[in-house]
């Protein structure tokens, strides 16, 4: 069969793509789909990479890769012949095509709807999102090197799956001053995430079908968390005083823990009441079960002096505390830690052994370098001014713009505010349907209610995330909002 002359296949210099990859994946495409039919002699190499102006080199590196994956077959002085027993495919027109019935498990449905309304975190108002341009890069880069040149081969090989003594330590101390926390380093694991702390508790205190509880709204990463376990979750009505615990202390099931946000509920933004505080570690002796305290964000306390975590007034070690570097420092960091009571650290090492290992230890080794130093106070003291002065400044201009359509439920801790739908706009608008059409013009506020477990106990309305966002993209996003409540 005499050769083609001209192959319809054209070549794009500027694209990331290999040049010997391109003529690879158009001949290939040339040969599925039947425009080159088996037998038929491709034109010599020479020729080819004269008509397409590429190397020699180019276009026999394509060549051979074809040969090796059984599209082509070469004679030797005679060429390049497309394989005579190769079948290419017959095409289905678009009426044939079948459509795929993809089966999920269960689990990935309940996760699906727990994230479907979380907007994009690239937005104006993302809650949780840190301001990224006022963290010292340069101090960090310059640690991570640091680290980098001093570890030796062995700690890049075998890393402490409890985490760095080193970190360990300056964590320790930092939540024994600054949050109240009774914990020694040997008490603490560093973790690649909350969720991923949240998920090993959840794998080492309850098996799939144990009842836990959860407060109602809740983060909904923490749901998925205990949904990944196949827990049976129970959910708490959180009121103006956090989490109800007579409504817990009623569930007519063997609660094996409830994991709370006491400093800075999520993401009414409540502070558990000291009664409530005390009613609940009653509780956890009581029912011979745990506590897991999420505190994510209450660093960043505006208002008065920091709160003593739950864990600080546990004397019987029920509390099992949560942290994460995701809001202090920068999510991409993937550090985060829990403090356990030291009955428990051992089976929690064992059970972190079996599933994953550890973080990276040159960023370990880093942060316990950023801690030590004093880095990581005077950032927390540099944000939590400006956290506060963006807050007031939101807090101001929601009210004077928007009052007659939400109202801000009050905070003086964390990233966040949550805002109710009022009466007049409630009964005209949706908050789900508001925060589509907002995600829709580049303004992120996740829907109040889908938080909730129970449509019959939530409020609708809107979260506002104000850390990231400067005073003109706040304006902008507001002047947004108000077009559409006006149209």
């Amino acid at each position: 069969m005499p050769a083609l002359v001209d192959l319809p296949i054209s070549i794009d210099r500027d694209a990331t793509l290999k040049l010997h990859r391109q003529l690879f994946d158009q001949i290939r495409g040339l040969i599925m789909n039947g425009m080159l039919q088996p037998g038929i002699k491709l034109p010599p190499s020479r020729a080819l990479g004269q008509q397409l102006n590429l190397s020699r080199s180019s276009v026999n590196l394509a060549l051979d890769q074809l040969v090796a994956e059984g599209y082509l077959n070469s004679k030797q002085g005679s060429g390049f012949f497309v394989d005579a027993d190769f079948l290419s495919p017959t095409p289905l027109s678009p009426a044939q095509t079948p459509k795929r019935a993809y089966k999920f498990s269960r689990l990935t449905k309940d996760i699906n709807q727990q994230r479907r309304f979380w907007p994009s975190h690239r937005a104006a108002f993302s809650p949780g999102v840190p301001d990224l341009e006022n963290f010292p890069f340069n101090t960090w880069s310059r640690l991570v090197a640091q680290a980098n040149r001093r570890r030796n081969l062995n700690a890049f090989c075998n890393a402490d799956t409890q985490g760095m003594p080193e970190l360990r330590v300056a964590i320790a101390e930092h939540l024994v001053s600054a949050r109240g926390v009774r914990c020694l380093p040997e008490q603490v694991m560093i973790l690649s995430g909350a969720q991923q702390a949240l998920r090993l508790i959840a794998q080492l205190l309850a098996d799939g079908g144990d009842s836990i509880a959860i407060e109602n709204p809740a983060y909904p990463g923490a749901k998925a968390a205990f949904l990944a376990q196949g827990l049976d979750i129970n959910s708490v009505t959180v009121d103006q005083e956090g989490l109800n615990v007579q409504e817990l202390e009623a569930l007519d099931k063997a609660i094996r823990f409830v994991c709370v946000t006491p400093t800075h509920q999520f993401p009414l933004g409540v502070t558990l009441s000291l009664p409530r505080r005390m009613e609940l570690l009653s509780w956890a002796r009581e029912k011979d079960a745990w506590i897991v305290e999420d505190d994510y964000d209450s660093d960043f306390r505006f208002k008065g002096p920091s709160l003593t975590a739950l864990q600080g007034l546990d004397d019987d070690e029920r509390v099992i505390y949560v942290g994460s570097f995701s809001k202090t420092l920068f999510p991409g960091l993937r550090l985060a830690y829990l403090v356990a009571p030291q009955e428990l650290i051992e089976p929690l090492t064992q059970m972190r052994r079996a599933l994953d290992g550890s973080p990276s230890t040159v960023a370990q080794s880093a942060l316990a370098e950023f801690i030590a130093d004093g880095h990581f106070a005077r950032h927390l003291r540099k944000m939590k001014s400006l956290y506060g002065q963006r807050q007031d400044y939101f807090t101001a201009q929601l009210e004077n713009r928007l009052s007659g359509f939400l109202t801000i439920l009050p905070s003086d801790t964390g990233m966040h505010l949550a805002t109710a739908l009022s009466p007049k706009a409630a009964s005209r608008w949706n908050d789900v349907d508001l925060a589509v059409k907002l995600n829709e013009i580049g303004v992120s506020t996740p829907a109040l209610s889908t938080l909730y477990e129970t449509s019959n106990k939530c409020v609708g309305g809107l979260l506002f995330g104000f850390a990231a966002a400067k005073e003109k993209e706040m304006d902008q996003a507001l002047t947004k909002i108000e077009q559409l409540f006006a149209d």
